[in-house]
């Protein structure tokens, strides 16, 4: 049986129309933490699990201190270590009847049906970009950079000792991301006027929930096991993604005779061993009860 895409439907738009909207997506609130790049290119010849180079994306080289003029700066030390990362493939599919649903949304609302569609995938692409993230920037640090607090619930107490972690850069935390239940047990944080010390749009006074200063982004990928949860601290440029443009490609499953849409994209991951003129990873945990 012949493939069949709905007279309404043209691929290449839809595509552009998803692309477009994954270029504006807002990826763990845009934080500075974070560096999204699709630049990757696959040409067909890419496999699961392949290494590729992660560079230093937006930095530059530190200050090389007390430079003799006889002898002038030096190359290799201008030359910041290129990083490695393996790229794998993530996918999606879609019958026609949400293609449909977005034409009679349109109709309705005299919105592009086109946007519409995309917006599905876009918002699937932020939940995948998201998980992916917050994993790697937790999984397999070393563990001199995570503050094992025992027992204990993270509080502000909990904050600023793992700030202590960054040395004097503590301060310079672009993001952290907590796990629900630990969300939970910092709205319950109180100064000595009883006002509350975790801020969020519910007060009224934040767009983004933040506490000592810091954007918190909620997430249960920071589960650990028997009730033990990871709070990431991480500073600015700690972890990148690098992805290919997402494919939109019509498809039929001869076995259950159902067609519609699939997108493919590839993606790697990588947490800095150590960010440009340190000595550390710009990632820190507080492991913590909750």
């Amino acid at each position: 049986m012949t493939l069949k895409v709905p007279d309404s439907f043209v691929p290449d738009i839809a595509q552009e129309a998803i692309v477009e909207g994954i270029a504006g997506a807002i990826i763990l609130y845009n934080s500075p933490a974070v560096i999204v790049r699709n630049d990757l290119v696959t040409n067909g010849a890419m496999t699961e699990g392949e290494k590729i180079k992660i560079e230093y994306y937006g930095m530059i080289p530190p200050y090389q201190r007390n430079v003799p003029q006889a002898t002038g700066l030096s190359a290799e030390k201008n030359v910041m270590t290129t990083e490695e990362s393996p790229v794998y493939q993530h996918g999606l599919r879609v019958d026609w009847s949400k293609w449909y649903q977005c034409v009679e949304q349109g109709k309705r609302t005299g919105k592009d049906p086109y946007a519409l569609f995309a917006g599905m995938f876009v918002q699937r692409f932020v939940h995948l970009a998201e998980d992916i993230l917050i994993e790697t920037a937790r999984t397999g640090l070393d563990s001199a950079y995570i503050n094992d607090v025992g027992a204990l619930k993270m509080g502000w107490d909990q904050i600023a000792d793992t700030k202590l972690k960054f040395g004097d850069e503590g301060d310079n935390i672009a993001l952290m991301s907590v796990h629900s239940v630990v969300k939970n047990n910092l709205t319950k944080e109180r100064d000595s006027m009883n006002r509350p010390l975790y801020i969020d749009p519910m007060s009224g006074t934040s767009e983004i929930p933040r506490i000592q200063g810091v954007a918190v982004k909620v997430s249960d990928k920071n589960y650990v096991s028997s009730g033990t949860y990871d709070s990431l601290f991480l500073q600015p440029n700690a972890i990148v993604m690098r992805h290919s443009t997402p494919t939109a490609e019509p498809f039929r499953d001869p076995v259950s005779n159902v067609e519609g849409l699939v997108s493919w994209v590839w993606i790697a991951s990588h947490r800095y061993s150590k960010l440009p003129g340190k000595t550390r990873p710009g990632v820190g945990i507080c492991r913590s009860k909750g």
